[in-house]
């Protein structure tokens, strides 16, 4: 009797440990690297929602924005946030997504927007995708939620003041739906 206690306690022990396993391997991160300087983020530091895009008259149709981002409160040079847009009524998917700008926002539905604002000495740059020679962006796997996938893109200055575009490659991420915004 005393050896099937023993077994059951090994059992259930074990089972919490790889139940703790897949939990921690659940975590979301968003990870990239900007011109050679890596970043990474975990947990509570990246974010997911989804909102009703801003349709104004260039645009084909009603569509959703899924954003991924760097939580505001992060302290870091170089701050990546992804907006991928769909068609309203359709969902997220798995595969290629085209890059497209800011502004020609359903122009080739879906696509991504990769954007990072960075700092130097106080100041903010802004950097974004502009057509689908920069880069790519793919979505490897949707399960309930969560949301996988790679991306590597050159983001030019959006100002063209002369900054160097960013080059911004390792890029991946695993982020939690945490729904939709107004």
């Amino acid at each position: 009797m005393k050896h099937k206690g023993l077994l059951l306690i090994i059992a259930l022990s074990l089972l919490g440990l790889l139940s703790g396993i897949k939990v921690y391997s659940q975590e979301a991160f968003i990870k990239y690297t900007v011109n050679g300087k890596a970043y990474s983020f975990k947990g509570d530091k990246t974010g997911c929602y989804q909102k009703k895009g801003d349709r104004d008259e260039e645009d084909k149709v009603d569509f959703i924005e899924t954003t991924l981002y760097v939580d505001s409160d992060v302290k870091t040079a170089e701050k990546l946030g992804i907006v991928i847009r769909t068609e309203q009524g359709k969902k997220l998917e798995a595969g290629n997504y085209t890059i497209q700008s800011l502004v020609d926002q359903t122009e080739i539905l879906p696509n991504a927007n990769l954007r990072i604002n960075r700092e130097i000495k106080g100041e903010l740059e802004f950097f974004g995708t502009v057509s689908p020679a920069n880069g790519v962006f793919k979505i490897t796997k949707i399960d309930g939620a969560w949301i996988e996938g790679t991306f590597e893109a050159e983001l030019p200055s959006d100002f063209e003041d002369g900054n160097a575009p960013l080059n911004v490659t390792n890029g991946s991420f695993r982020v939690r739906l945490r729904g939709y915004m107004k």
